[in-house]
């Protein structure tokens, strides 16, 4: 049986993926704590203000809201259905099982993998500087297999993936630098040996 490129790509993205850091606060559900796994939730974001409190965190601040009656809201508040009475209720009650597993896990922390389709929906509700500027781990999101798998997804994934992009990128080309700027500090600091020195 003949692959096609785009299967056998999808085949070859996990081993790429395999530098991606842990994303701290990840529960078990994926043995190596990483976003790497499924076809979905490849996004590491920061859920949680800290892991002593593990209250949620609110998306944004007051300077992201463009009219003062909005309310700022936290994740769970962001992703749970209409907005009834019984819906609140499921989502504080899931909002407070997922953070407990957040800060209470081996993998302790202040993130969680979400999925696309959520981090779209989340990003055309605050924007992709609130979204992405403030919430997301660049070094622990699978963006190249986002990039691969996404790309086709339509308007509504368009947004996410260009907003991923964008801030992505930019956060690994200065992390890039910093590491070629130590480099060429380490290798200018080493002493120089003169051919007169006895050894």
């Amino acid at each position: 049986m003949m692959l096609r490129f785009s299967q056998l790509l999808l085949l070859l993205l996990p081993l790429s993926s395999a530098a991606l850091d842990i994303c701290p606060g990840e529960s078990d559900r994926y043995y190596d704590f990483k976003c790497q796994h499924g076809s979905t939730h490849r996004i590491c974001a920061q859920l949680v203000s800290d892991e002593k409190t593990c209250s949620p965190l609110p998306w944004g601040d007051n300077d992201d809201l463009n009219d003062n009656a909005l309310k700022l809201k936290d994740f769970w508040q962001l992703t749970s259905p209409a907005s009834s009475t019984s819906s609140a209720s499921v989502a504080n009650d899931l909002s407070s099982l997922q953070r407990k597993q957040m800060c209470n896990s081996p993998n302790s922390g202040v993130h969680q993998c979400i999925d696309l389709w959520t981090f779209s929906r989340i990003i055309d509700t605050v924007g992709c500087d609130v979204a992405v500027g403030k919430h997301v781990k660049c070094e622990s999101t699978d963006v190249d297999f986002v990039i691969a798998r996404w790309r086709d997804g339509g308007k509504r994934m368009e947004k996410a993936i260009e907003c991923l992009e964008e801030y992505c990128s930019k956060k690994k080309q200065k992390v890039e630098k910093k590491k070629s700027n130590a480099t060429k500090t380490d290798s200018t600091s080493e002493p120089n040996i003169s051919n007169n020195e006895e050894l």
